[in-house]
């Protein structure tokens, strides 16, 4: 299955420090907030570091915080919201 225009590869890299799991940004973990915080959660469990690219919650995650939890949260509304995003 390819991949669609714009989406880029999510990596899992084994470090010395444990794996670290490389997004893009927070909406690759699931199309959902409950999706996403299921998945977060069972990386966390499994020691599993995430480290986000870009987006607002950009930067390395070690356990669920608020500002994971809003950025899926607005990912879920992106998606739903059938509008294009307004012209720059």
């Amino acid at each position: 299955m390819g991949r669609r225009r714009g989406q880029r590869r999510v990596r899992a890299l084994d470090g010395d420090g444990g794996q670290l799991l490389l997004l893009p940004l927070v909406d690759r973990l699931g199309r959902n907030l409950l999706e996403g915080r299921i998945v977060l959660n069972d990386l966390f469990q499994r020691d599993i570091a995430v480290k986000v690219l870009e987006g607002i919650a950009a930067g390395e995650h070690t356990e669920r915080s608020l500002i994971l939890d809003l950025a899926l949260a607005l990912s879920e509304d992106r998606r739903r919201d059938p509008r294009p995003p307004p012209a720059r």
